[in-house]
């Protein structure tokens, strides 16, 4: 579960910065960049552990692996098309997203296949809300919100009206999440996904990171700086000075007392 994991997200970036509690960027990260122009996502597991998504100049998507027995990066998977998302399990079942409604995933943390989703619709986030069930989510363009209750079952749709672009999911435990999008749109569900309602953030800007550390106090952050916390589940939300009016990104909590917000030009 990415809200509980030590996973970081940085969109449209053109070098790879790996963050964790008490590591810093080691030299031979470069490799990992040398024919990559973006790197997407990162799923950090442990201080050794690694996932990240990147795309080739060519449009494909790549996924990379590195741990404590590795010398350098190693490419597991090309995908057809561009990968935008990952997340991991604790057990190595992990679910990488991408353009076309292209899903990844994988079961040993080594070994890709194809989750085949039946749309062509872009995906931008996934989260995987029960570990031991493999109950993921996936969202995207047009309001698409992907859920499959196991790690062998097929995906289906869930809809709330809306068809605006969703950016993020994130959930605090088995049951209550949150999906942010474009003109300030967020949606909780309190039923694992499978159902979601619309929360008034007070806010028309584009939510592109959501954090949540409890099923009470969640964070979200966007365009033009905006940074919010609510602690009440989302019935009411707080504006938070974020310092910056640039783009935020991302919004992360490696620890309850301290947060990380990502932006666009390097801003962190």
């Amino acid at each position: 579960m990415k809200s509980i994991g030590k996973r970081i997200l940085f969109a449209a970036v053109t070098c790879l910065l790996l963050l964790s509690t008490g590591v810093a960027a080691q030299e031979d990260d470069s490799e990992l960049v040398r024919d990559t122009t973006t790197v997407k996502d990162v799923y950090v597991k442990d201080e050794q552990t690694f996932w990240v998504v990147a795309n080739g100049e060519n449009g494909k998507g790549k996924i990379f692996y590195k741990n404590e027995e590795s010398d350098s990066w190693v490419e597991q998977k090309t995908a057809a098309k561009a990968l935008h998302a990952i997340d991991c399990a604790p057990d190595n079942f992990c679910v990488a997203v991408g353009d076309d409604g292209v899903i990844l995933k994988t079961t040993d943390g080594s070994t890709w296949t194809s989750w085949p989703s039946k749309i062509t619709t872009d995906l931008h986030d996934v989260a995987i809300v029960d570990d031991e069930d493999g109950v993921v989510v996936a969202v995207g363009e047009k309001g698409m919100v992907l859920r499959s209750s196991s790690k062998g079952s097929g995906w289906k749709k869930s809809s709330f009206g809306a068809k605006k672009k969703l950016t993020s999911v994130a959930f605090a435990n088995a049951s209550s999440g949150w999906i942010g999008g474009d003109d300030g749109l967020l949606l909780k569900t309190t039923t694992a996904g499978v159902k979601w309602k619309a929360q008034k953030t007070k806010t028309d800007k584009n939510i592109n990171g959501i954090y949540p550390t409890s099923a009470a106090v969640v964070w979200i952050a966007g365009e033009s700086g905006m940074v919010k916390k609510s602690a009440d589940g989302g019935k009411t939300w707080s504006v938070v000075d974020s310092g910056t009016s640039e783009t935020l990104l991302t919004i992360d909590f490696p620890e309850n007392a301290f947060g990380v917000v990502g932006g666009k030009n390097g801003l962190l």
